[in-house]
């Protein structure tokens, strides 16, 4: 679904439809300026036909209406979302398949006619020819569903794309309906890191504001230590107790405070649901993962997903993941008991990990 590949589609498309509606109304007007004349319906439509036949004139209108839903196509495909790739790419399909129903059954009409004006027309290559299109706009109209849709994009995106480009491509769906460049450049700007020694025991127990968000800075993409992925139904005491754990090793072996990016401090808090679409540029941010790894931090979407996103911003890379477990596993509690999960977009809030 990148913007760049979408509009190529989305143009190529525009361009063949024009040329098809030229060609169709160009068969119109010969048919329609024989009709006019008394004269024969053009060679290429029928060998022989009576004088101003109505068959000929009723030919002609069946011609501009192929023309009218070429051009019809191509505007549906000019007014196209282009900033929002997904939309544009069902935009794309959903006009395929309408412009190939339309051109099927227009082309039956078509065949009808002519032949009734000239049954040795059955003969000619031009009779072969619409009889292919014809098939070929059934099959489309048919095929074209959306389940058989998404088939054709993998298929596509696997014979065209490398895995790691094809994960991006599924990154972008966290973009919230924004280009990747754009949502990049947004997340940069909002871009803030938390000193580890800022953070209190009772800051990791809820998700609700405890201040933090005033104690962070601006950084750049990259200077943060690491990013801390964790889940709120996890103790927060214990939670802190390993990321201590790790924030007092770190210092010993650099000889200063690590710096963070913790949801609740580096997402501002009166607009998270925009600053979730920067998730993949926060995650691409830090130089390592911290997995604060409780019983129910496996069992959170979210926290999935960060996961994901982080091993394919960094390739797979595992020496840059930090898992630090804590807690009983060995037992689910009421408090850690799965619940059904929303939907990633307009979630707007981040209970589970972002």
């Amino acid at each position: 679904t990148d913007a760049a590949n979408v509009r190529a589609a989305s143009w190529l498309m525009m361009l063949f439809t024009l040329s098809l509606a030229t060609i169709f109304m160009q068969v119109a007007a010969g048919s329609y300026w024989a009709y006019a004349n008394g004269s024969p319906a053009p060679p290429f439509l029928v060998r022989s036909a009576p004088r101003r036949s109505p068959l000929v004139a009723a030919l002609g209108g069946v011609s501009l209406l192929q023309a009218l839903a070429q051009l019809l196509a191509a505007a549906a495909l000019f007014s196209s979302p282009l900033r929002v790739p997904r939309r544009a790419l069902t935009r794309l399909w959903h006009t395929l398949r309408c412009l190939y129903a339309t051109q099927s059954v227009l082309t039956l009409l078509q065949l009808g006619m002519a032949l009734q004006l000239d049954p040795s027309f059955k003969h000619s290559l031009f009779f072969a020819h619409r009889v292919v299109w014809c098939v070929n706009a059934i099959a489309g109209a048919v095929v074209l569903t959306a389940r058989r849709r998404r088939r054709i994009q993998a298929s596509i995106a696997r014979a065209l794309l490398p895995e790691d480009r094809r994960g991006l491509a599924a990154v972008g769906a966290l973009m919230g309906g924004k280009t990747s460049a754009a949502a990049f450049a947004a997340a940069a700007a909002s871009f803030r890191s938390l000193s580890f020694r800022q953070i209190r025991p009772g800051d990791l127990a809820s998700s609700a504001d405890s201040g933090l968000h005033a104690l962070t800075r601006p950084a750049k993409l990259g200077e943060v230590d690491a990013f801390v992925s964790h889940s709120w139904l996890d103790d927060g005491e214990a939670k802190f107790e390993a990321l201590a754990a790790w924030a007092e090793s770190f210092e010993s072996e650099h000889g200063r405070p690590a710096c963070v990016w913790l949801d609740k401090a580096c997402i501002n808090q009166e607009h998270i649901e925009a600053s979730l679409a920067g998730l993949p540029a926060y995650l691409s941010g830090c130089r390592f993962l911290l997995v604060l790894a409780g019983p129910s931090y496996l069992r959170r979407l979210w926290c999935v997903v960060e996961v994901f996103v982080f091993s394919l911003m960094t390739r797979g890379s595992a020496e840059r993941i930090v898992v630090l477990p804590f807690g009983d596993h060995s037992r689910h509690t009421p408090a850690t008991r799965p619940r059904r999960t929303r939907a990633l977009t307009g979630a707007g809030s981040r209970d589970g990990g972002v």
